[in-house]
């Protein structure tokens, strides 16, 4: 493939975006920590909300030979149609899977749907075990994983599933939480988060709707102890450094070989 010709300014940004990769790959996998979510919680949206990840991506390849960005991963809007919005108090994309299926997305219902039930699984999550700072982030059942580990190569994607393809743009404006019948897209979780509960800034008072929007699930709902959308973020980190497109960029860099940091 053509050599690239990049600045020192670009092939230093390369490389922090590929170390933020493999940070957030390292220590969001199957055992990840609480606090490793909150710590590397920043990075991710230098990558996502910056747009850092799309950038980069555009500077090691040549125009006419770069592929798509992309990653797989569950559509919320196969579980919950817009005309059902209204309904709903809290639902997320994150949730349980088995290798090759999706099998859980939680649920909270304002009432319950006049559909048949068959047409409309309503898990329920009652796990109120607090878990000690030090332990892993799970869903403590076993033969499950956290659906951001799927193997996105294996996966049947819409409509013979909940899984789509989508282009990181897409990814990112697509609805990771329904909140109180609003969506909430991916991007702004990740904003949010990152502007309540550290990385960017602390709430200490004044809680406004974007703090209520990422704490209020934790009144109904606790996964073993934890707030939902902590698993939702650390989900969508796992999904973005899990992918293909992800995996070809890294090795792209190493092929590179550029100048080591300093």
């Amino acid at each position: 493939m053509t050599e690239m010709s990049l600045t020192e300014p670009e092939s230093r940004a390369i490389q922090l975006v590929d170390h933020y990769l493999q940070v957030i790959e390292d220590d969001w996998g199957p055992g990840a920590l609480p606090s490793a979510v909150y710590q590397h919680a920043a990075g991710l949206r230098v990558l996502l909300v910056h747009n850092e990840l799309s950038r980069a991506w555009g500077k090691v390849w040549p125009a006419g030979a770069r592929p798509g960005l992309t990653v797989v991963a569950p559509d919320l809007r196969s579980l919950v149609p817009e005309p059902m919005l209204p309904q709903v108090v809290y639902a997320q994309s994150a949730g349980l899977a088995v290798p090759g299926m999706h099998l859980w997305m939680p649920v909270a219902l304002r009432r319950a749907p006049q559909a048949p039930s068959d047409e409309l699984p309503v898990p329920v999550a009652d796990d109120a075990e607090r878990i000690p700072v030090g332990q892993s982030l799970g869903f403590g059942l076993k033969g499950g994983i956290l659906s951001g580990l799927i193997d996105q190569s294996k996966v049947p994607l819409a409509p013979a599933s909940c899984y789509r393809r989508y282009k990181l743009k897409q990814f990112m404006a697509s609805p990771c939480i329904v909140s109180d019948g609003r969506w909430i897209s991916r991007e702004r979780l990740v904003s949010d988060f990152v502007n309540q509960f550290g990385g960017a800034h602390l709430t200490w008072s004044d809680i406004d709707s974007k703090y209520r929007d990422l704490t209020d699930s934790g009144r109904w709902m606790r996964i073993r102890g934890r707030s939902p959308a902590v698993f939702e973020l650390l989900s969508i980190g796992q999904i973005v450094v899990r992918s293909e497109s992800v995996r070809l960029f890294r090795e792209r860099v190493r092929q590179l070989r550029l100048e080591p940091l300093l």
